[in-house]
């Protein structure tokens, strides 16, 4: 029976921006695939996804509509992005794992679309992925170590790559969404470095300051930071406070602000194409980055980040960690220097992430 009804379960309405990328581009995928399905979206802010994606949406915590949503759907998709994880908590593999035990029980077709496992440290969290990965159809995994984790449980998974890989910059025009115009008039000629970072417990103020520190070694009077808050709630306050720092060392320093939120999340690339560096701790200003053709620099906080950094050969130092400043400003200088982009790399990337639209029709179609 063909699919014409799909509910998406994932990390959305929260104001992250790589999961809103990922939500985009499965959308867009769907529409592919068949304009006339409906979809339904669990969010955290049901009425915000609902207006900017153009699909019915059901608050993700209200289990009546979830169980009447999966009542009347054909397949839900479970992704993408790290869901099944418990460096902050146990709760999202138990979370996530009982919306795919209740598909199950109601015989919906489930597909695991595209994600990252891990890191899995508890054993109720092991448990509740392996048990949520067996319910599935289809298995699609976006890294080589997914891949072995999903092996070493004997799954059968496809490796594929991050849904982002293949999300278009918005075809419409965009003006007045964020103050990124402002800043390159502000410091026309200027070098703008793009720098993301996320707040951390093991982030801290002396790691911070040690890092800073490191920067203001590298940065020169022609360059300019841009911070970059991808998710406010836990990037903004981390951000000024780096801003503090570098300002005592005399560098310009200015802040990506949005105008509105009435846009859709692949509005960011048309933003970083104006950027001609990245340093990052989130994973999709890597890619965002790395998609419009500019080098990074990554700071590995997560697995997913050392594995992107790793796979396409690029620099990285893991953070947050105890600093050695030598090492660290002799790597920012190298990144900053380095002329060499993975173009190859990231168009098998691009090819990878192909797959999870097959794997999508293949299930939509049966």
């Amino acid at each position: 029976m063909t699919v014409k009804t799909v509910l998406i379960s994932g990390y959305y309405g929260f104001g992250n921006l790589g999961d809103e990328l990922i939500l985009e581009e499965l959308i867009n995928e769907i529409r592919q695939i068949d304009v006339n399905i409906s979809i339904t979206v669990l969010s955290n802010r049901p009425e915000y996804t609902s207006k900017i994606y153009n699909v019915n949406s059901i608050n993700r915590y209200n289990l009546v509509k979830i169980i009447n949503s999966l009542m009347n759907c054909d397949l839900l998709i479970s992704g993408g992005g790290g869901l099944f994880q418990d460096a902050s908590s146990y709760r999202p593999p138990l979370y996530y794992g009982f919306i795919i035990l209740l598909a199950r029980l109601l015989r919906v077709k489930i597909i695991i679309y595209a994600q990252g496992l891990g890191p899995i440290n508890s054993t109720i969290a092991k448990f509740t992925t392996l048990a949520s990965l067996s319910m599935a159809n289809i298995i699609t995994l976006r890294d080589h170590k997914s891949i072995a984790m999903a092996k070493s449980w004997q799954l059968n998974a496809t490796l594929t790559a991050d849904p982002v890989w293949n999300l278009s910059a918005p075809s419409a025009k965009v003006e007045n969404v964020s103050n990124i115009e402002q800043i390159i008039a502000k410091h026309p000629q200027k070098f703008l470095i793009g720098l993301s970072l996320r707040s951390l417990n093991q982030l801290t103020e002396t790691i911070l300051n040690d890092f800073c520190n490191c920067l203001s070694q590298v940065i020169n009077e022609d360059q300019v930071i841009i911070l970059l808050p991808l998710q406010k709630t836990e990037d903004y306050q981390i951000l000024q406070e780096v801003k503090q720092q570098l300002t005592k060392y005399n560098i310009i320093v200015e802040c990506l602000e949005l105008n509105q939120e009435n846009f859709a999340a692949s509005t960011y690339l048309t933003i970083f194409a104006k950027l001609n560096f990245v340093i990052a701790m989130r994973l999709h200003a890597l890619i965002l980055a790395l998609k419009c053709g500019i080098n990074v620099f990554g700071l590995a906080y997560d697995p997913k980040v050392t594995n992107l950094m790793n796979e396409l050969n690029l620099p990285y130092m893991l953070f947050p960690q105890t600093i050695d400043q030598v090492n660290c400003i002799n790597k920012l200088k190298t990144a900053l220097n380095n002329q060499h982009f993975p173009h190859s790399q990231i168009t098998n990337l691009n090819t990878l992430a192909k797959i999870n639209i097959a794997n999508l029709t293949q299930l939509i179609n049966s």
